[in-house]
This record gives C-alpha cells, structure tokens and sequence, in this order.
C-alpha cells in the first residue's frame, strides 16, 4: 500500500510525511524519484562458464532484471544456468508467469483450479532461451518458486536439486471487512502442468541433496561458498549434462 502510494515515474517529486515518536512530530521530505536496482536477484558467473541467478523474492519488477541480467551472461558466453530458488518465499503470479515463458517451448505454465472445478490456464510461446538449466530449491521455496519449479521439471527443461518444496499452492484474496481488518479467503489452487496440485506435497528434487549439519538452521544465502553441498550438487548436475 505505502510503496504504491511513493511509486511514480522518475525524475518526478514525491513529497512524504514521516511521524518521529521520539520527537513527537512530523516530518516533511521532497524527494525526487530514481529507478533503483532491485536487490531482489544476484547474478554471477560461476567457474565453468555457469551461469548463476538467485531470485530472493518475485517482485513486481524481477522478470525484466532476470531477462536482463541472463542476456548479459549468455553474452559472456554462459553454457548453463543455475536458478537459486532457496528460502524464495513466492511473491507475483504474473512475473514468475514472465519467466517461466523466457525458459521454456510452447505449452501450459501452470494452472489454477476453483472449487467448482473450472480451470485457468497460463501459456508459454515457442520462443525461450535454450541452455541446460538447474533448479536450487529447499523447503522453504514456496508459492511462485514452485510454479516455476514444477514447469521447468513438468517440461523436462531441467533437474531440480536440493530438498522438498514448501508445498503451498493457494491462490487467496484479502476480503476487507467493515472495521478495517480482512481476512484471506482461499478461491483456488494451482496445479503444474502435469496435473500435480503443489498445496501440501510440495515438489520432490531430482537429486536430493541437504545442507552440513552445521548450517541447517541458516539461510542458503548465509553458508559459505565453499561449504554448499548443493549448489556444488547443482555445478556438478549441470558440467555432467554438458559433457
């Protein structure tokens, strides 16, 4: 709601009011606004020539930084990609929808299902970047991680490696209620593209691989490069398809 309310086009002013408890008192900022770099995806290229994205979010502008930041590696010369989906908690349907297109041929991307069993379908065309590809997931990628996980696997685009997906696959709306509150109201579910419903399985890796006992209660963004079994996992699946 408040980022809706600052968002505009740049260059133009924005000007916010900002209450100080400690002061008690407001506080008037103009301020212009600037494009920023999302900080929602990292990108690399690993040894190998592999390239490296990981998506901490799908926000509601990741799909252009995604398409973006693979053509700048497949300029470099990338010969696989490694998508990190860890501890990704989902965010937009519609830019996950964007690009899972981007990665893959013709075909169903994912569909939803309602109570009184009607189904809505979402597409992707003939047109998508062709390179050998792996999925990190853990058990906390869920929602959008899972639609993009499933198609890829669902597609045979794909190995998934790591662990067993959170397995949440509703697709819910905010109904307001008279005193202001709301609550969440379940109206469908999705399904891959094979017909799998994700609520409350999750999906199962290709290879499965956990993390060092010593860091199974950090984030996979926290554990040292040279001590994640599962992107080594993710390297290795992904050098011995190139072979």
């Amino acid at each position: 709601m408040i980022i809706s309310m600052i968002k505009g086009k740049e260059n133009t002013r924005v000007r916010i009011t900002v209450y100080r408890p400690s002061e008690d008192r407001y506080v008037q900022f103009d301020i212009k606004r600037k494009r920023i770099r999302a900080s929602n995806i990292k990108s690399e290229i690993l040894d190998g020539d592999i390239g490296y994205i990981r998506i901490v979010m799908f926000d509601s502008e990741i799909a252009r930084y995604f398409k973006n930041d693979l053509n700048s590696m497949l300029e470099k010369g990338i010969k696989g990609l490694i998508i990190d989906l860890r501890d990704n908690p989902g965010g937009s349907f519609e830019q996950v929808v964007e690009i899972a297109d981007s990665l893959l041929p013709a075909g169903t991307i994912v569909y939803t299902e309602d109570r009184d069993g009607r189904k809505e379908y979402r597409y992707s065309d003939r047109a998508y970047t062709d390179i050998p590809l792996v999925i990190l997931i853990n058990g906390n990628s869920a929602s959008a991680s899972e639609i993009l996980a499933g198609a890829v696997r669902d597609h045979g685009r794909g190995m998934l490696v790591g662990t067993r997906t959170f397995g949440k696959g509703l697709v819910q709306e905010l109904k307001l209620l008279g005193d202001g509150s709301g609550i969440k109201v379940t109206i469908s579910r999705y399904f891959t593209p094979s017909g799998v419903c994700i609520q409350g399985t999750g999906i199962e890796p290709d290879i499965h691989v956990g993390v060092l006992d010593e860091y199974r209660n950090l984030p996979a963004s926290q554990i040292p490069r040279d001590r994640d079994i599962q992107l080594r996992s993710a390297i290795e699946a992904l050098l011995g398809g190139l072979e």
